[in-house]
């Protein structure tokens, strides 16, 4: 299961990470919380 595209969901962006990539760094941090 990739975690990246949930994790995007668990900041609170719509936007699709791949287009935001400081949203991506931002859900990082919890990426690694849900991890």
């Amino acid at each position: 299961m990739s975690v990246r595209f949930t994790g995007n969901e668990v900041c609170g962006f719509d936007e699709p990470y791949s287009l935001s990539l400081t949203t991506e760094l931002e859900c990082a941090s919890l990426d690694k919380d849900v991890w």
